[in-house]
């Protein structure tokens, strides 16, 4: 009896260390994958920060462009209506 009770336990430390062993293979594949996930997940968001910093330097270049042409128009603006007010001073006189 005691033999056989000896052989089951023997035989089920034995079972029980083959799946740790599996379990443990398992888990260093599943590292594995956690760590090329890692890699992939922060290359994709360098390459997502950097086109989103040229998005923004493109909009403030755009931006300043903008500005410096509503200067530009409100400037004409003023001398249209300059030369338009000169024209109707010089009606009058006349």
């Amino acid at each position: 009896m005691d033999d056989k009770l000896f052989e089951l336990i023997e035989k089920m430390y034995s079972e029980m260390q083959n799946g740790f062993t599996e379990v443990r293979g398992e888990i260093k594949n599943l590292n594995h994958s956690v760590i090329k996930l890692e890699n992939k997940v922060d290359n994709n968001l360098k390459a997502l920060y950097d086109g989103y910093n040229q998005n923004t330097e493109k909009l403030c270049m755009l931006e300043y462009k903008i500005n410096d042409l509503s200067n530009k128009v409100e400037r004409q603006e003023l001398e249209i209506r300059v030369i338009n007010g000169g024209k109707g001073i010089l009606k009058t006189k006349e």
